[in-house]
């Protein structure tokens, strides 16, 4: 009991440096205006810029997520996603290992075999086996629904020019920006201007 407790006040200090380092995180990519082509101009009149015409877009949700849905740049793209993945630096990667260390050696301590199955005996699933097999039986119901909806995707990438190109993870949003634009005639960045997220 006197280890476990050691470990639970350790775990939680671990979980607020985390997320503070994210909080903290002061992060961005510097684009020219070419490369902000596909984003609307209300979207770039709320950007910071620089004595070079250069456009700074920062981390923060205001000012990431239009740019990930519309701006055609894939490379700019694939810099900001890479840089949004890495908030907190080694520093948070560090943390997180000792913090998985420690709830590893919690559940061994209270008799449990590995953490999920102690974080779940009490819960509707009952142990990580139940859980796995629903997700497991899930993803199979899902598969053709998803490959479905992947192919569409693809085939807009093809049609802006990605033909020899697999998607990537820092072009979903964007595809399904474009997805909601050609299907459904709705443009998020232009609907955002009605409701914009206030700044602090």
């Amino acid at each position: 009991q006197e280890k476990l407790k050691v470990n639970f006040k350790r775990m939680a200090k671990l979980s607020s440096d985390f997320q503070q380092n994210i909080n903290e995180w002061n992060d961005g990519i510097w684009v020219n205006e070419a490369e902000l082509a596909g984003t609307s101009a209300y979207y770039q009149n709320q950007l910071q810029r620089d004595t070079q015409g250069r456009f700074y877009i920062s981390l923060d949700y205001p000012s990431l997520v239009p740019f990930m849905e519309n701006a055609l740049s894939t490379e700019r793209r694939e810099e900001l996603a890479k840089k949004n993945l890495s908030k907190g630096g080694e520093q948070n990667t560090l943390l997180l290992k000792e913090l998985l260390k420690l709830r590893h050696e919690n559940a061994q301590l209270l008799g449990y075999a590995h953490h999920a199955d102690y974080v779940t005996e009490d819960r509707m699933a009952g142990s990580a086996a139940n859980v796995e097999k629903f997700l497991l039986d899930l993803a199979e119901k899902l598969k053709n629904k998803v490959l479905t909806e992947l192919d569409e995707l693809q085939k807009i990438k093809n049609e802006l020019g990605g033909n020899s190109e697999k998607i990537q993870y820092f072009d979903i949003a964007f595809l399904i920006s474009k997805h909601k634009q050609k299907h459904l005639n709705i443009n998020t960045d232009s609907v955002r201007e009605y409701f914009p997220l206030a700044r602090i």
